[in-house]
């Protein structure tokens, strides 16, 4: 029986001595910081808005719409930031 000769993968790159590597991740399948099922109450101060942009993302909204109704209002907002800084 003939055993299998094993070669390491080669990239095939190209790259000369002081060449970096350009590696193409293609398109991104994360998250995208927004979610159109959503709306946001107009009584929301919109730097609010923006504060939870920066640090949640969109599947935070999941968890403070409470009734499932795809509107953030403005009293799910506070009760869910006054759960995040109980300060």
């Amino acid at each position: 029986m003939a055993k299998k000769l094993y070669e390491s993968p080669i990239l095939g790159l190209g790259l000369g001595e002081d060449e970096d590597p350009n590696i193409n991740f293609g398109v991104s399948q994360g998250t995208s910081g927004e979610d159109p099922r959503f709306n946001w109450d107009p009584e929301i101060d919109p730097n609010d808005i923006d504060m939870f942009w920066n640090t949640y993302d969109e599947t935070d909204l999941e968890i403070i719409d409470t009734n499932d109704d795809l509107f953030i209002s403005k009293a799910e907002f506070d009760a869910w930031y006054a759960s995040e800084q109980p300060w």
